[in-house]
């Protein structure tokens, strides 16, 4: 890759167009876009035996006329015997050459993404039941929505993100992904490009914004799956969209100076993905809640099936309304999201390919926070129907009433408070914007000791667990508790002004 960069430099281009067409011709040249184990350069131990004993074994049937049976019959099974032992060889080596690709080529959302791989000798379905699968879980199923928006409690939007060559080197330095999407071309192409050619991609992103949408080579994506609990049920798989490299660098722009924006914008009970803001501040809140209550509250956590896939673009285009996004930001993100083509890794290669009609790719590196401008659609509705604080100023349980991380939404309640009811609300407030919380799959727990309320949706009771890891985090009578909470004091000190 440090080749096709060096020779790319040693050139000039007036255009992004001269610059890509480039790219693509020294991938297609110095890259194996069909080969990325590189199986055809695997050589092993018995090569060359093979081939001198398939030599020897026609000149024995040619020229002895099939009359050295015995000695014919020897050489055959010598030459199976050396092919199974090659067999084994080549598997070995294989596995190697794509465990290797698979732990530095893969999108670092995951540090444990090699060991979550799925096994698929292990798996029952067939290719095309597993396609079908998620080319429905992708297919849109609604056109408009019955959710009422609330008031909105944003009272400014983010700004268009201006791209400079500033931005973009600012960008690359951030990304830690070495992944190439499907045309292969890799980070460390970009990032060893010079000055002068990334101004052009600088040029090229500026231009994508004004015009509203993005290049539809840039829509394609490559599917990683990776199992969460049982990897025979395919719900229970995880799809992750690794998309081009352009497009990430861009969205990791969008993504980043919207943080900046959100910090100051977005509702404090959604910490996740947001400048000095993270789920550490929500787990310790909850300790001064259980210090501060004699009597015992109630947190639920709620799941939500299919969270990001199942999001369908209205809905993002009514969350980014809320938010207050310029039209001209709003439609170039709903555009990038329209029509996504997508292809699933099965087994070590490419499906058939299919379009995405709904779904935020988990991948994109803006996912995150298009997820806290539609929970500030339900936070905003709780503020509006609950008539809780748009900014708590006591440790009061039920006036916070809820805590966001992303998709994680958890309730907060005690027992004088309807706790149900508002179950109920956020029940329905989801279902009107297409999105369903699954009872049997959320997790329920009192705090700071045991209680006798029964949390239910719609008639379904909850389980409860006595050590509830909430928001991914904290099993509360897990011992790392405290030492957290002695760790981070100072940080919390600095943000419990909030709620005081």
């Amino acid at each position: 890759m440090n080749q096709i960069s060096t020779t790319l430099n040693e050139s000039h281009y007036d255009s992004f167009d001269a610059l890509q067409k480039d790219i693509s011709e020294m991938v297609n040249k110095f890259s194996f876009k069909d080969d990325k184990t590189n199986l055809k350069y695997i050589n092993t131990i018995n090569k060359k035996e093979i081939k001198t004993k398939e030599i020897e074994l026609l000149h024995l049937v040619t020229q002895g006329k099939g009359q050295n049976i015995e000695e014919i019959e020897k050489l055959r099974n010598n030459i199976k015997v050396l092919y199974k032992e090659t067999g084994a060889d080549i598997k070995a080596k294989l596995s190697e050459n794509f465990n290797k690709h698979d732990s530095s080529m893969i999108y670092q959302f995951d540090k444990h993404l090699k060991e979550k791989s799925i096994d698929w000798k292990n798996i029952q379905f067939s290719e095309e039941e597993i396609v079908h699968h998620f080319e429905t879980k992708f297919t849109s199923v609604s056109k408009s929505s019955d959710f009422e928006n609330p008031p909105s409690t944003v009272k400014k939007g983010p700004k268009i993100p201006q791209i400079s060559l500033k931005t973009i080197k600012e960008a690359i330095s951030r990304m830690k992904s070495n992944t190439p999407g499907l045309d292969s071309i890799s980070f460390q192409i970009i990032r060893n490009l010079k000055d002068e050619h990334l101004q052009l991609i600088a040029d090229q992103f500026e231009n994508c914004i004004q015009q509203g949408n993005i290049p539809e080579e840039w829509k394609s994506g490559w599917v990683k799956l990776l199992p969460k609990r049982d990897i025979q049920k395919l719900n229970d798989i995880r799809p992750i969209t690794i998309l081009p490299i352009y497009y990430r660098i861009l969205f990791n722009i969008i993504a980043y100076e919207l943080r900046q924006w959100a910090s100051k914008h977005i509702n404090l009970r959604q910490q996740a993905f947001i400048s000095h803001r993270n789920t550490m501040n929500h787990g310790l809140l909850l300790s001064s809640l259980a210090k501060k209550n004699k009597s015992s509250f109630l947190l639920v956590n709620l799941d939500i099936e299919g969270a990001y896939d199942s999001v369908e673009d209205h809905i993002i285009e009514k969350a980014l309304t809320h938010c207050k996004f310029p039209d001209e930001l709003k439609t170039f993100i709903l555009n990038s999201y329209k029509s996504q083509i997508l292809q699933l890794e099965i087994d070590h290669h490419l499906s058939r390919p299919f379009t995405k009609t709904r779904g935020i790719p988990q991948g994109c590196p803006l996912a995150p926070l298009i997820y806290d401008c539609i929970t500030q659609l339900i936070i905003d509705k709780c503020i509006q129907q609950w008539k809780i604080s748009i900014k708590p100023t006591k440790l009061n349980i039920n006036d916070i009433g809820l805590l966001c991380f992303a998709d994680d939404i958890n309730l907060v309640s005690n027992r004088y408070c309807n706790y149900n009811e508002r179950l109920d609300n956020i029940s329905k407030w989801l279902g009107q914007l297409s999105l369903k919380i699954n009872p049997s799959k959320s997790m329920a727990t009192t705090l700071p000791t045991k209680s006798k309320m029964k949390p239910m949706i719609d008639g379904t009771i909850i389980p409860r667990f006595k050590n509830l890891r909430v928001l991914g985090h904290y099993p509360w009578d897990d011992s790392t508790l405290n030492e957290d909470i002695e760790k981070e004091s100072s940080n919390f000190n600095s943000h419990s002004n909030i709620f005081h």
